[in-house]
């Protein structure tokens, strides 16, 4: 199998109610180049990731499901799924959607059109801490 461009990496805690949520955002999204899904779940106690076993089971892209044996907190999750990811560009999103995958989409555009190596983002109004 050929390494796709770009891989979404989503650290799960806890997050087993709004998995569909998430992989329906997933769904919805129109991509230009080939993706996948590297979900880790950081030590869940809520059944996340048989859950997400479940949900990814007929998923349109490749998903790389990884199970951490404890928590371990988001940084070493998302660097865990670093290492499991094979896309040229890598693009970390939380599990709550509290970045919308759409935007992310847009940073990837933004990032091809202006030949960038890095692209972030900021809020315009932040609503929390």
């Amino acid at each position: 199998m050929s390494s796709p461009v770009h891989s979404f990496v989503v650290p799960l805690h806890n997050t087993g109610g709004c998995l569909p949520a998430l992989l329906e955002a997933f769904r919805k999204e129109r991509f230009e180049d080939s993706w996948e899904l590297v979900l880790v779940d950081d030590g869940s106690a809520d059944g996340t990731f048989t859950r997400a076993k479940e949900l990814t089971a007929t998923f349109p892209a490749p998903v790389t499901l990884v199970e951490l044996s404890r928590n371990f907190g988001e940084h070493a999750a998302v660097l865990e799924a670093w290492r499991h990811a094979r896309g040229q560009f890598i693009v970390n999103l939380d599990d709550d959607l509290q970045n919308p995958v759409a935007e992310a989409v847009r940073l990837l555009r933004h990032l091809r059109e202006s030949g960038a190596e890095v692209v972030y983002s900021q809020y315009a109004d932040k609503k929390h801490h």
